[in-house]
């Protein structure tokens, strides 16, 4: 048991995912059922009947008798947090919907942040299947593979994690040049029309042929390419 690793867990859990501070309590008694005792952590364990303020109080406390610091850095929670809960999904200690629903939240906690985005696409996708039968980001999703899509939608997060400066999201695949950027945006008159119309393209080659990297094909097409050409990045 990684009482360290656990703890900051459940510290992100409260923090990003907005969760009931009763997971404090639920976290005093995991640690005597496991042999860590102290006054402290005795008192939390019977707090089930009273308010965030002392459950939080008690908690700072039994974390100072266990030497574990408190993090508030919400940068800091959030990458651990994520990858720790990615983790969780891909190893069966979360259910793939459990894990879906806290990475959302998520989500809407860091005010729809781009590297967490693929999972708000997945997760309306989900309600598409279920209710109109068409996905909109992940093609070959069916209401019979749906957790199979969410875990590997966890096992690509942990693997762009290692591009530590790429946002995989936003980049493309060339069919044209095999170059793999950030697409550009061109304008091209319209006749038809009578006015310019935008599109994305290579910045390189400028082609239209682009393979994106918000849908799980597309995310992990562009993975292997760049195993390929950055391995210090892995």
């Amino acid at each position: 048991m990684n009482i360290k690793e656990q703890t900051y867990y459940l510290i992100a859990d409260r923090i990003l995912g907005k969760s009931d501070s009763k997971i404090y309590v639920d976290w005093a008694v995991d640690m005597i059922q496991n042999g860590y005792e102290s006054e402290n952590i005795i008192i939390l364990a019977g707090l089930d009947s009273s308010n965030t303020e002392e459950r939080e109080k008690y908690f700072r406390e039994s974390l100072n008798d266990l030497k574990i610091d408190y993090i508030d850095n919400e940068k800091e929670l959030r990458s651990f947090y994520s990858t720790s809960l990615a983790n969780k999904v891909v190893t069966g200690k979360v259910s793939p919907q459990v894990g879906l629903k806290k990475m959302t939240e998520l989500v809407y906690a860091t005010d729809y942040s781009n590297e967490f985005l693929a999972f708000a696409d997945l997760d309306e996708d989900i309600d598409y299947v279920k209710y109109s039968g068409q996905p909109l980001f992940n093609s070959g999703l069916t209401k019979k593979n749906i957790d199979k899509f969410i875990i590997n939608e966890f096992k690509l997060f942990l693997e762009t994690r290692e591009f530590k400066d790429e946002d995989l999201r936003n980049k493309a695949k060339c069919k044209k040049c095999g170059s793999i950027e950030t697409p550009v945006i061109k304008s091209k008159w319209s006749w038809k029309e009578l006015k310019k119309q935008n599109y994305y393209c290579c910045p390189k080659c400028f082609s239209r042929q682009l393979i994106y990297g918000n849908s799980q094909k597309g995310k992990r097409l562009i993975i292997d390419e760049l195993k390929k050409t950055t391995p210090n990045k892995l």
